[in-house]
C-alpha cells in the first residue's frame, strides 16, 4: 500500500505539471522529472496568477527572473515561504522556500534560494523507512547592462528522493534572463513599463535508477510584461502577465499554431495603498488539450515596519480539482527599514540626551 502512495505522489506532482497533446482524439500526458521547480514559490505571485518576470523586483526575483535584482532598490532583504500542497488530495505535502538577495554597489546583485519539496514518511522493505522529498537551492548574479537593461544568471543544484529503488538523483542547471524597464510620465502621473525573458533549468538529463534511462528537467521558457502606475503618494496599481512554455519535446507538434496552443498565460493586478496594504487577484489558463488548468487567485499583503506577510488562495474553475484550497504564506524581511529605524532611534536618544 506504501508504494502505491509513493507512486500516486510521483503521478499527481507531475500530471499537476503535465503538458497534453490530443492525437486523434487521446490524450497523452507529457511529464519530466523534478517539476516541482515549476511551482510557483510565493504568495505575492500566486496571488497575481502566477506571474512574476517582469513584476516589480523583490526576494523572489530568484525564481522569476534574476535579473530584476540588479534593479532592485533596497540593499539587502529575505523572505521565507510555506505552502500546503495538493491538500485537497493528500494531508502532509509540504513546501518551503527561502529568497534572499544583495546589491553590490549599485549596478549588481547577488541571490541565495532554497526549496524543500517533501512528501511524507513511506516504508519499503527493501530499503526501510525514509522521506519522500526533493530540493534545490542556487546562487544568482546580476548586472545593469545599461540605465533601462539588466542581464542575469542563476546556478542551482537539484536533488530529488522519490525513487523506490532507494536511488536518489541529482542534476545541476542554470537559468538566463533579461529585464528592461522605463519610467513614463503620463502628464503629472509617474508610470513604469517591464518586460523579462527567462530561460530556466537548463541542463543534462536525470537518471533515478542504472538502467540507462534519463528524464528531462522541466526547461522552460517565460517572458512577461508589466505596467505600474503611482496613481499618487498614497495609491499604485501594477498589472502583470507572463506567457509560458515547457521547452521539452511534445510527441506531434507540426504546425506553428499548435507550438502557440502550447503556451499558457498567467496576469494579474496589484493594487497598494500607502504602501501598507496590498491587494491582489489573478487568472491562469492553460487549453485543454495541453493541461487544462484554469485557477483564479486572490491575495492581501500588509507591510507594517521591516516585516511584510502575504497571503495567496487559489480557486479553480471546477470541482474536485487537485490545487483546490491552495494556500501560500509568505513572510518579508526589510532590512534597509532595520537600519533606517535603527539610525532615526539613536538620532533621538542623542538629542533627548
Amino acid at each position: 500500500m506504501k508504494k502505491t502512495v509513493v507512486i500516486f505522489l510521483f503521478f499527481i506532482q507531475s500530471f499537476s505539471f503535465a503538458q497534453r497533446v490530443s492525437l486523434y482524439g487521446q490524450l497523452n500526458t507529457i511529464t519530466t522529472a523534478v517539476p516541482f521547480l515549476l511551482i510557483t514559490p510565493d504568495a505575492r505571485a500566486g496571488a497575481m496568477g502566477d506571474a512574476g518576470c517582469a513584476s516589480t523586483p523583490d526576494a523572489w526575483s530568484n525564481h522569476w527572473n534574476a535579473s530584476k535584482n540588479a534593479f532592485i532598490k533596497k540593499d539587502f532583504g529575505a523572505a521565507v515561504s510555506y505552502t500546503p500542497w495538493l491538500r485537497a488530495l493528500v494531508p502532509d505535502i509540504n513546501m518551503a522556500d527561502i529568497g534572499l538577495y544583495k546589491k553590490i554597489k549599485k549596478n549588481s546583485a547577488f541571490g541565495i534560494f532554497t526549496k524543500y519539496f517533501s512528501w511524507r514518511d513511506v516504508s519499503v522493505p527493501a530499503i526501510g523507512q525514509f522521506r519522500a522529498h526533493e530540493e534545490t537551492s542556487g546562487v544568482s548574479f546580476s548586472t545593469l547592462l545599461s540605465k533601462k537593461i539588466s542581464g542575469g544568471g542563476v546556478l542551482k543544484y537539484i536533488y530529488s528522493n522519490v525513487s523506490l529503488s532507494g536511488n536518489p538523483a541529482w542534476s545541476v542547471a542554470a537559468d538566463m534572463s533579461c529585464y528592461w524597464t522605463d519610467t513614463i510620465m503620463l502628464k503629472d502621473i509617474s508610470s513604469k513599463f517591464s518586460w523579462g525573458i527567462n530561460l530556466s533549468n537548463i541542463g543534462s538529463k536525470i537518471a533515478y535508477n542504472n538502467t540507462g534511462n534519463r528524464e528531462f528537467l522541466p526547461q522552460n521558457l517565460r517572458a512577461g510584461v508589466s505596467y505600474k502606475v503611482d496613481i499618487d503618494k498614497q495609491n499604485s496599481v501594477e498589472v502583470v502577465c507572463d506567457a509560458n512554455r515547457l521547452l521539452v519535446p511534445f510527441p506531434v507538434i507540426n504546425t506553428l499554431p499548435e507550438q502557440f496552443q502550447t503556451v499558457n498565460i498567467g496576469s494579474g493586478i496589484e493594487y497598494w495603498h500607502a504602501q501598507m496594504f496590498a491587494v491582489r487577484s489573478g487568472f491562469f489558463y492553460e487549453r485543454p488539450e495541453y493541461g487544462g488548468r484554469k485557477y483564479f487567485t486572490l491575495g492581501l499583503g500588509v507591510r507594517y515596519s521591516v516585516f511584510s506577510l502575504d497571503f495567496a488562495y487559489l480557486i479553480p474553475t471546477e470541482q474536485r480539482h487537485p490545487l483546490q484550497n491552495t494556500l501560500r504564506f509568505t513572510l518579508s524581511f526589510d532590512f534597509n527599514s532595520l537600519k533606517k529605524a535603527e539610525k532615526k532611534n539613536m538620532q533621538s536618544y542623542f538629542i533627548e540626551g
